[in-house]
Formats: C-alpha cells, structure tokens, sequence
C-alpha cells in the first residue's frame, strides 16, 4: 500500500510541477486552477484513505480557495468535478458544514453554465 500511495503521490507532484511551468508563463488562469483543483482534491483523497485526516482537509482547503476563483469555466471538467466531490464527502465526514454548503454552491454555479465549444 505504501509504494502505491508514494506512486500516485509522484504522479501528482509531476502533475503539479507541470501546472506551476504553466502558471509561470501564462499566470493563473482559469486552467491552472482547475489542474491545481485536480491535483489538491486527488491528494485530498488519498490522504484521507491513508488515514492523515488534517492533511486531507487542507487540501480540500485549497481546493474550495481555488474554486472560489474560478470564473465558471470549468463544469464539464470530470477530473476537477471527481475532486470537488471528494472534498464534499471530506467535509461532510468531518462536519464542516460551511465549507460544505460553500463547495456546494460553486458546484451549482459550475453546473449552471452554458457548454462551452
């Protein structure tokens, strides 16, 4: 179990150093914060399997942050829809029913736009 946590921790690291070469070149867009959503919500997520819940949560942290900022560009993006709604079950397990009501709400506004294409 722990040389799949440490694989997937590597992957999302690859992931992230990847987004930040973005950001550095085109600042924060609406597309790095998505992959930055992507990257914390999938982190969140195995942290909370492995058992390091204070880990989890700031992570979900970051991701309600970073969705806060998003100009609602993003509602079809799976990934980033797959992480959101681990830091929805991390919030809800954990009783943080603002950050849950909040997270809920950027879902909403993220699925009420039109379909870009």
């Amino acid at each position: 179990q722990d040389s799949i946590f440490q694989t997937i921790m590597i992957f999302l690291g690859s992931m992230e150093a990847r987004v930040n070469k973005e950001f550095e070149t085109n600042g924060e867009t609406d597309r790095t914060r998505v992959s930055r959503i992507v990257v914390s919500g999938c982190r969140a997520r195995i942290f909370w399997k492995v058992g390091l819940y204070p880990q989890a949560l700031a992570e979900a942290n970051i991701v309600r942050s970073l969705a806060k900022n998003l100009n609602g560009t993003m509602p079809y993006n799976f990934p980033a829809l797959m992480a959101i709604h681990f830091c929805l079950e991390i919030y809800e397990m954990t009783g943080h029913k603002n950050h849950l009501q909040e997270l809920l709400l950027q879902l909403e506004r993220f699925l009420s736009c039109p379909l870009i294409g």
